[in-house]
């Protein structure tokens, strides 16, 4: 169902207020609802998401909102199984970012190398054809370097395809309404994820310290979460088993077809189960757009401070 521009103008008010509010004390809501698992909900509505978890700041998973999605037709067979050569047909010829996993840290964006891995301290990434990677996947053996197909922008190379529909819970969505909007760069935080099982992503809170939402189209996930006031125990770590027992991580896992929200600063890692495939947003608007601001300024002041010592050093 729709939201009119009356209610939705509303929503924004109700919540940008909340968030100066937030903003003005410095204070995150951090406890989860539940005192250890995450909350699985059907049949939400804008107004209970917004009021129970969008300006809660709480993760929430959902079960119900993908029931008509086209891309289960286009990327699964009959047995609701991945299929490759779909798969192939479809977006093969596209070129995606695929990080090397291993114990060191992510990135936040592939860099343009030339098909050359990075490796600045960092985890490894490489730029590659999709089809290639598809039949790295097909033929993957035990010596094979372990590989995960993340963030490409599906929607931005392949708008015309239409494969999900954005939920309405998720609409208000500056980021990337934003990204659509500008003529000079052609850019947006919607994700394509695929990989095998096995294949995970390491210790991070998600870029500008934006909400996201993923979804899974198939496969399984474990999600292990670290509320922001646990940020100085993971700070600089990379896997769960690195950090203290006294930090609390909250874990749950994903089905096919669930979607699961992450709220601002909540550090995770994440874990592939099953071969799967997910669809990924980050998205901020005014229930966290102070908390992302802030971020930002604070990571321009380290830039700031860098460069001034540079400075003084001659």
């Amino acid at each position: 169902m729709e939201i009119d521009d009356k209610v939705k103008a509303e929503i924004c008010l109700d919540s940008l207020k909340y968030a100066i509010t937030q903003s003005s004390s410095h204070v995150y809501p951090t406890s989860p609802t539940t005192s250890s698992s995450i909350p699985r909900r059907s049949n939400l509505s804008y107004d209970e998401f917004f009021s129970e978890y969008l300006v809660t700041n709480q993760p929430v998973i959902i079960t119900d909102l993908t029931d008509n999605w086209r891309c289960r037709q286009l990327w699964l067979d009959s047995h609701g199984k991945i299929d490759f050569e779909k798969m192939r047909q479809q977006i093969g010829k596209a070129k995606g970012c695929v990080s090397v996993c291993k114990s060191q840290h992510i990135t936040d964006d592939c860099k343009e190398n030339n098909d050359k891995e990075s490796s600045y301290g960092e985890e490894a990434k490489l730029d590659m054809p999709i089809s290639q990677y598809l039949s790295y996947w097909q033929h993957l053996s035990p010596s094979d370097r372990v590989l995960y197909l993340k963030d490409f922008h599906y929607v931005r190379n392949y708008p015309e395809t239409k494969a999900y529909t954005l939920p309405t819970i998720f609409s208000e969505d500056w980021l990337n309404k934003w990204c659509d909007s500008r003529t000079d760069v052609h850019d947006d935080y919607r994700f394509l994820y695929m990989g095998f099982k096995g294949t995970w992503t390491s210790i991070h809170a998600d870029v500008f310290r934006s909400y996201s939402w993923s979804t899974n189209i198939v496969g399984r996930k474990k999600w292990v979460f670290y509320p922001p006031n646990m940020s100085s125990f993971v700070l600089g770590k990379n896997r769960p088993e690195e950090i203290s027992q006294e930090a609390r991580a909250i874990e749950c896992i994903q089905e096919s077809g669930e979607t699961i929200f992450v709220p601002s600063s909540w550090f995770h890692a994440v874990y592939n189960l099953e071969d799967t495939i997910s669809i990924n947003h980050n998205w901020i608007n005014a229930s966290n757009i102070l908390f992302s601001w802030n971020y930002i300024l604070y990571e321009h002041s380290l830039v700031v401070s860098e460069l001034l010592s540079w400075d003084s050093n001659g």
